[in-house]
């Protein structure tokens, strides 16, 4: 009866240690956009060329490196007279994102 209680123990040692091992790593957060400052230059741009206005461009100062995720940014105008310019980014991996103009 012991001989079973301590095969029995065995096992089970021996079980949750095979489980530690299976036991995946924990995930890491994505790296962060490293151009933002040049995303926000070419909006400028865009603006400027097509609105014929120059806008000052915010977006999120940290937006995670992942392939499909989209943000958005927005222009400011303020002369001739106050505008605003709605622009969603989407990456398309490593530091390459398109954007369009949504108002």
């Amino acid at each position: 009866m012991r001989v079973g209680r301590i095969a029995a123990a065995i096992g089970t040692a021996g079980l949750v240690s095979a489980c530690g091992g299976s036991v995946p790593p924990a995930t890491t957060t994505p790296a962060n956009l490293p151009n933002i400052a040049q995303i926000q230059g070419a909006i400028a741009g865009t603006i400027l060329k097509d609105d014929h206005v120059t806008a000052a461009v915010y977006c999120p100062t940290q937006v995670p490196q992942i392939t499909g995720e989209t943000f958005s940014c927005v222009g400011v105008a303020t002369k001739p007279k106050p505008a605003t310019f709605i622009f969603q980014v989407t990456e398309h991996g490593g530091t390459f994102v398109s954007y369009a103009r949504t108002a």
